[in-house]
């Protein structure tokens, strides 16, 4: 456990920032095999019961390794006042990949794990972990998606490349735009694209947007109202061979070695995340028996 810097999460950016998890994954002898974003979602079940789901892609989770694999999760710790202290801890599961349940639909790179567990062991040991989940009711619905323009500014909070601030444990905010209409299914598929660096680590970063006091698509000003709208989960970024300069001929070439990101990503909608909540729900029936 280290100490570090305390933000009290006041603003909606900052219970986001709370929610969002650094993930990795290393084999039993502590090599790391990957490194991505998570975000904690809150799921409702049956008597007002709550449970904290950690949501990411499956390729971030998925094991590489023949020699066993091991989750890291980083957390803060709660103190008596039930805010976040100056302490962050990791939560460490083994078989890491084994205890994630996966989207139904395979073209969907999604899954999630109940935290629960985990962090009711720290409660049991009186040392709580601060926990945020975003809530379900920031997905928005098909007619709030229609109701946006081509171009919107959105958000993404993760860790890229695993960079994060090291001593106080807060995820990176990237700001970008929408590249292709949130209502429209790009390609087909329950998608959108989003004008915004996205790197190795993004994986999995939750994306947002919010937006208050605008101009809706028939030029009506909307004077002190806004919207939240939790958007979707990054996946991948599209690539594009690189340009060099030959030295010998000094002309410009492309070259197949060498690729750079077109700063397009790839988001899935948050309403796919719907059909993987259901799939918990028979979990915690089979628990309360």
């Amino acid at each position: 456990m280290s100490k570090c810097n305390i933000l009290k999460p006041i603003s909606q950016m900052e219970q986001i920032a709370y929610a969002t998890v650094l993930i990795k994954t290393q084999d039993k002898l502590g090599s790391e095999l990957n490194v991505g974003t998570g975000f904690l979602l809150q799921k409702n079940l049956e008597d007002n019961i709550t449970i904290p789901l950690l949501i990411t892609n499956k390729h971030v989770v998925a094991s590489v390794s023949q020699i066993g694999d091991i989750g890291i999760l980083g957390f803060r710790l709660s103190n008596s006042k039930q805010e976040p202290s100056k302490i962050f801890t990791h939560i460490r599961i083994e078989k890491f990949s084994c205890h994630f349940i996966p989207h139904p639909n395979p073209e969907v790179d999604l899954c999630a794990i109940n935290l629960d567990p985990w962090i009711a062991e720290y409660s049991n040991n009186k040392t709580p972990i601060f926990v945020r989940c975003i809530p379900t009711s920031l997905i928005p619905s098909d007619e709030d998606l229609e109701a946006l323009d081509y171009m919107e500014e959105i958000f993404m909070v993760g860790y890229p490349r695993g960079l994060s601030d090291n001593v106080n444990g807060y995820p990176i905010f990237r700001k970008g735009t929408t590249a292709s209409h949130p209502y429209i299914d790009f390609q087909g598929k329950r998608e959108f694209l989003a004008d915004i660096t996205n790197v190795g680590g993004s994986s999995g970063s939750p994306v947002f947007l919010r937006k208050a006091n605008f101009l809706d698509k028939e030029n009506n000003t909307k004077l002190g109202f806004g919207v939240f709208y939790f958007m979707g989960i990054s996946f991948s970024t599209e690539l594009v061979n690189a340009f060099v300069t030959n030295k010998q001929s000094g002309t410009i070439e492309s070259t197949n070695e060498i690729q750079t990101t077109m700063n397009l990503a790839h988001i899935i909608k948050s309403s796919e995340l719907f059909q993987l909540l259901d799939l918990f729900q028979p979990v915690v029936k089979t628990m309360k028996r």
